[in-house]
């Protein structure tokens, strides 16, 4: 009669591991992905700021 719980239990420590790592690697891409638009976004914003302010 085999271990149920301790299969259930390994099989359940190992999805979670698999999830916990996929999740993260999703989260740093996003994450950069985010930063990168965002500086993008902020840059264009200071040049439209600055040539309305400073008009040449």
């Amino acid at each position: 009669m085999p271990h149920w719980p301790v299969v259930a239990l390994i099989f359940y420590y190992f999805t979670l591991q698999i999830v916990i790592v996929y999740f993260f690697q999703t989260a740093t891409i996003i994450i950069r992905i985010m930063t990168n638009y965002e500086r993008y976004f902020f840059s264009q914003l200071r040049n439209i700021t600055l040539t309305t302010l400073h008009p040449k």
